[in-house]
């Protein structure tokens, strides 16, 4: 190994490790690197999003925080009856914020050198992900409401039909749709030189293979 690639090599172990020290332990634990690869960037759906969701169980428990305060201060039998039913509606409206919680968390986007994962689900995980090499097109588009909150949708394509992986919801959609292509654009050229390498020692092995001998 030469010293240029030698230098080359650690740069780029370096830059992967800088790399891994910016995505959170979450996506670390969901992602199982391959030999060679390294974390790029990680995203979710903007806090904003989970905010919205938030709402309807949030509202809702303004309107039952004082039926509980009105029902647990008087002793009457209707107002044990309503408590009775309020109680168990609290622990609906606590389950309901947890999952919404849950499900914004367990939503993530992952790029590295070599892929683009996308993995969400809490009981039954549902995991999506594209070589970089087969991406041909990673495009953003933004409603007005997404345009308002500076939020935008990145959808990236492949050869088949229709958008391989698509990213809700993320800030700064175009940088995060140029950094994408930008990636896959390396990992093509670094397969292609990778191929170049594998027929470059075919055709030195051929050449340098001793030929059949000749009897006397």
């Amino acid at each position: 190994m030469d010293e240029v690639t030698r230098q080359r090599g650690q740069a780029r172990q370096a830059g992967e490790s800088s790399a891994q020290a910016n995505v959170d332990w979450f996506a670390r634990w969901q992602v199982s690197l391959q030999p060679g690869e390294g974390f790029l960037g990680e995203w979710r759906d903007s806090p904003l999003v989970l905010l919205l969701n938030m709402l309807p169980p949030l509202l809702l428990a303004v309107v039952l925080v004082p039926l509980f305060v009105l029902t647990f201060s008087r002793s009457t039998p209707l107002a044990t009856v309503l408590f009775a039913l309020l109680l168990p509606l609290s622990f609906v409206v606590l389950i309901w914020l947890s999952v919404v919680m849950l499900r914004w968390y367990f939503r993530i986007y992952v790029l590295t050198n070599r892929r683009l994962i996308r993995r969400e689900g809490i009981i039954w995980r549902v995991r999506n992900e594209v070589q970089l090499p087969k991406v041909q097109n990673a495009s953003y588009s933004a409603a007005i409401l997404q345009k308002w909150v500076g939020l935008g949708t990145v959808k990236v394509e492949t050869a088949s039909m229709g958008p391989a992986l698509t990213l809700d919801n993320v800030r700064d959609a175009l940088s995060v749709s140029q950094q994408i292509l930008k990636t896959a654009d390396e990992a093509k050229r670094q397969r292609a030189l990778m191929d170049e390498e594998q027929v470059r020692r075919m055709l030195e092995t051929n050449l340098v293979a001793p030929g059949p001998q000749r009897s006397s």
